[in-house]
């Protein structure tokens, strides 16, 4: 039986994504969609988990939909779309059957007063990736021993 929920930093992630190979051996994953929580395909506003077995590997957040921003992963050539679906390429090489699957947390909205509500999940996602350091994410945000970048006037 495969883990559901897992808690992060004490919060609850959810798993309802699975990376498989198709029949002509190409990267695809599996919305699995979870009622209790209400999180679908469309979910949006998330901060996302990807493990490889029982590795913690990349940390995310998206505004997009769920299956369009996890669809890129098998298939956009943006820069963190190529080295994560690299890897988990070369994990299906090492082991057929490799579990890579993909956790969500649907952060709750902030009240600040009657006119303003945000939503956390870009800061829940950058406490994270300084805190756990997964090794596909390249940015720390947080780290303060980096310099400012300079900007050109």
């Amino acid at each position: 039986m495969s883990v559901q929920k897992r808690y992060i930093e004490g919060l609850d992630f959810f798993r309802v994504v699975e990376f498989i190979k198709d029949k002509d051996n190409h990267l695809r994953c599996k919305i699995i969609p979870n009622d209790d929580e209400r999180i679908d395909g469309m979910s949006r506003y998330y901060v996302y988990a990807h493990y490889v077995e029982d590795e913690l590997v990349y940390i995310g957040e998206s505004s997009d939909m769920l299956k369009r921003r996890m669809n890129f992963y098998c298939c956009h050539v943006g820069m963190t779309n190529v080295r994560v679906r690299k890897y988990f390429n070369d994990q299906f090489k090492r082991k057929k059957t490799s579990d890579i699957c993909t956790f969500i947390h649907l952060p709750g909205q902030i009240c600040l007063s009657e006119a303003i509500t945000i939503n956390p999940y870009v800061s829940v996602e950058q406490a994270l990736i300084h805190k756990l350091k997964p090794k596909l994410n390249r940015k720390d945000v947080l780290d303060l021993r980096k310099k400012p970048r300079k900007y050109r006037k």
